[in-house]
């Protein structure tokens, strides 16, 4: 689960760089400063998790860029992903460099509970 294309954190070691390039885009700078967010994708998500075939398995946030980057301050597509997976009871990984992840301990810890 990645809510973003791109990653403004500009690691230059990315796996994810070249991905960058289907869309036109560089793998270079425009790597980390023209990100697409997946504005829809909590709603994706949602129906996704919701089909009785999905079979309830652990989903990892920041596969391919970091679910927690600046921009996911004003978007909180991360967060509203978390909101939902909770609800549905659906485990999660997360890979961040980013602190804005204890935006969202109280939602960690109800996985944890």
């Amino acid at each position: 689960m990645n809510p973003c294309r791109g990653c403004e954190h500009g690691c230059a070691y990315c796996f994810a760089r070249p991905y960058h390039e289907h869309l036109g885009f560089s793998s270079g700078l425009d790597f980390e400063t023209k990100i697409m967010v997946k504005r829809r994708a909590p709603e994706l998500l949602l129906a996704e998790l919701s089909k009785p075939a999905w079979p309830p398995e652990p989903i990892a946030f920041s596969g391919a860029t970091d679910c927690y980057q600046p921009a996911g301050r004003d978007f909180k597509i991360t967060r509203r992903c978390l909101e939902i997976a909770v609800e549905l009871r659906n485990p999660v990984s997360l890979i961040t460099k980013n602190r804005l992840i204890t935006r969202d301990l109280d939602l960690l810890a109800k996985f944890a509970s």
